[in-house]
């Protein structure tokens, strides 16, 4: 957190950069897509921003439950490094 309360957070125009470079890394439409809403409720919830912390909860999440989603453990890693230069 910084001086004055202001947390380094992945905005909706840096996930879509995110998105972008997860294509170049061979995600697909629906993949990206996929990313979007598991980050979409963060987004609009602390202020126009997914936080660190949302950023680790969601990625411990899907590394804990994946049968719950499409994506392997490699995409995962990938998703992590793309977000967390974001941040």
């Amino acid at each position: 957190m910084g001086l004055f309360g202001d947390e380094k957070k992945v905005s909706k125009d840096e996930l879509k950069d995110v998105r972008s470079r997860l294509s170049q890394k061979g995600f697909d439409k629906t993949e990206r897509d996929d990313v979007d809403k598991i980050f979409h409720g963060e987004l609009d919830e602390h202020g126009g921003g997914a936080t660190a912390k949302d950023v680790k909860n969601n990625i411990d999440w899907m590394r804990k439950n994946m049968g719950k989603h499409h994506f392997s453990s490699k995409e995962i890693d990938i998703m992590e490094q793309e977000l967390k230069k974001k941040l």
